[in-house]
């Protein structure tokens, strides 16, 4: 686990000289932008290392990752984000570290994957957020800006650079990882379509890659396969966040389906 985790941290540190510092400092200098946020760290645990069948899931964004650069690092957020997953899904406790129980429909989402006999690890497509001060006092987490008339000069387009080989830290991430199964629980509205598409595809049209084969609430839709879309050699599913589906009553019924259709290609 640790050299895996390790060589995480090294893909991140390359990605955040390389992407992240740069819009940092853009941010250091012109004061209307407010604060980048401390930048989320992914990483694996023994749980998901030593199972079976295992499942990256990744969410839409990273929340409370503060602006405290000195003390929140990638290494730290990355041991904070592991010892998270433990704690919620395998009720783990840390010595150095509290926590209490989430039960938002993202954790809830979770344990279902886990009681239905995977190990998770848990990503981010947006890993980093901003600070602003709407009433010029108190400092507000918010998204980042996103126009998407802009996609090939958005920040979200430069925190997706492909650096690696031509590929995006999100898809460097899953080559080191090697899930068996990803589920993007993002779903299909804007800003995380856009940072999707700029996670996977480049060019003028890369917006429009997923245009025909993101979720929809029909009952054959609310999962969509786009495995071939994305390349990555793994059934990939897309489908809501799990607010989402909670909201609208069908996060039991989707974690049924998805685990029906795992286990069906698990079978060898």
């Amino acid at each position: 686990m640790n050299e895996i985790n390790e060589r995480l941290l090294k893909a991140q540190g390359k990605w955040e000289n390389e992407c992240y510092n740069p819009l940092k400092k853009e941010y250091e200098n012109d004061e209307s932008k407010g604060k980048l946020s401390c930048a989320f760290s992914f990483g694996i645990s023994e749980h998901y290392l030593n199972g079976k069948k295992k499942i990256m899931v990744i969410g839409q964004e990273a929340n409370g990752h503060t602006f405290d650069y000195d003390t929140w690092g990638l290494k730290n957020w990355q041991t904070w984000a592991i010892d998270y997953l433990n704690f919620q899904i395998y009720d783990e406790k840390t010595a150095n570290r509290e926590f209490t129980e989430n039960n938002s429909p993202f954790w809830r989402f979770m344990n279902k994957l886990k009681n239905g006999g995977y190990d998770l690890c848990w990503n981010n497509l947006d890993k980093v957020r901003r600070y602003i001060r709407p009433d010029g006092k108190e400092w507000v987490e918010d998204y980042l800006p996103y126009d998407k008339k802009k996609m090939d000069n958005c920040e979200r387009a430069a925190l997706n650079q492909k650096i690696f080989d031509g590929k995006s830290l999100l898809q460097e991430e899953i080559r080191l990882a090697e899930p068996d199964f990803i589920i993007l629980a993002v779903g299909p509205t804007n800003p995380y379509y856009h940072t999707l598409c700029n996670a996977f595809f480049d060019g003028e049209d890369a917006y429009k890659k997923l245009l025909d084969a993101y979720p929809k609430l029909t009952e054959n839709e609310d999962v969509v396969e786009i495995s071939e879309k994305l390349g990555l050699g793994m059934p990939v599913y897309y489908t809501y966040h799990p607010n989402y589906l909670q909201l609208k009553g069908k996060l039991d019924s989707i974690v049924e389906k998805l685990i029906k259709d795992m286990n069906n290609r698990s079978v060898k």
